[in-house]
């Protein structure tokens, strides 16, 4: 069983779609309080190269003085994710050598210093490496995840996978040895929510990364739970989500991406603020039965 995310890690910002506006973004992020984040070496979606940089520059002005005070995860995109005239490999490589030359990147963009070497110097290293999503043939995906663990645990702590179904992960898990300690995942009621995945994933000790938490779930966010889990702790509605899902179990969390520093401070503030009401008196159990409630509108025995 790997160690659930420590509350200060368990909201992670993501920096996809944001542009040449990343660094930042990933900077501001820092000072507002996050110590989580998720990119890839996927220049379609993200720009991981100005993800170092934010961090570069939190770490040059004092914000930051230890890489053990950031955690950062960025992840490996197959050929058919990638645009050919961006792609951080040959197109026309063996899958170990797109492996490898995607780390080298990796490693290369998000280092916290300038000044390091980041293909000798083991200060570099990945906390998460995340294989972006399956390939069609379960044999490439090995093939994939293979070459990604020949890196562990020296230049990257733990693996993961995002975009995959419950039952290819089942397969995943049943064929390798080291194990992903991470699965990303859309948390949508078109997949009902992934309740089996999460509970495969918690009987593991596997993180499970609810992503797009709030997207089209307008409804769900003026629900009457919602207001009441925001009206007794003291948070947004947005927060009160997030708080929700997080609570369907101690190996849950949750990717953010706000672009404004008051909603940025509003989600790292608003977890702060519930772990000090969740601490007070009857508070517990209180929050045991909004969170039986939140699994009930979701379906969650």
């Amino acid at each position: 069983m790997g160690p659930s995310p420590p509350p200060n890690r368990r909201l992670v910002y993501g920096t996809a779609w944001k542009r040449t506006a990343t660094a930042d973004l990933v900077f501001t992020a820092i000072h507002a309080g996050f110590t989580a984040f998720d990119t890839a070496c996927q220049p379609r979606h993200y720009r991981e190269d100005l993800v170092g940089e934010g961090i570069r520059r939190a770490f040059a002005e004092g914000a930051l003085k230890d890489r053990s005070q950031i955690w950062i995860q960025t992840k490996f995109s197959r050929p058919s994710a990638q645009d050919p005239e961006t792609a951080p490999y040959d197109m026309h490589a063996s899958i170990e050598e797109q492996v490898h030359a995607s780390i080298k990147t990796s490693l290369h963009n998000l280092r916290h210093k300038a000044d390091l070497d980041a293909s000798s110097d083991g200060s570099v290293y990945l906390d998460s490496l995340v294989l972006h999503s399956p390939f069609l043939d379960f044999k490439d995906t090995l093939t994939a995840w293979l070459a990604m663990s020949t890196y562990v645990p020296q230049r990257i702590r733990a693996l993961g996978v995002s975009n995959i179904p419950h039952s290819l992960l089942l397969d995943l898990y049943d064929a390798v040895d080291i194990k992903p300690s991470y699965v990303q995942v859309r948390f949508h009621p078109e997949t009902n929510w992934e309740i089996p995945m999460r509970r495969f994933c918690a009987s593991r000790g596997i993180v499970f990364q609810a992503h797009k938490v709030l997207k089209q779930k307008q409804e769900m966010l003026e629900s009457e739970l919602m207001g009441e889990v925001s009206a007794t702790v003291g948070v947004s509605r947005h927060v009160a989500m997030y708080l929700c899902v997080l609570g369907l179990g101690e190996y849950m969390s949750a990717v953010s991406g706000p672009k404004s520093v008051v909603h940025m401070k509003e989600d790292i503030e608003g977890l702060e603020k519930f772990e000090r009401w969740l601490a007070q008196g009857q508070n517990r159990t209180v929050w045991d039965e909004h969170v039986a409630r939140f699994k009930a509108m979701i379906g969650e025995e």
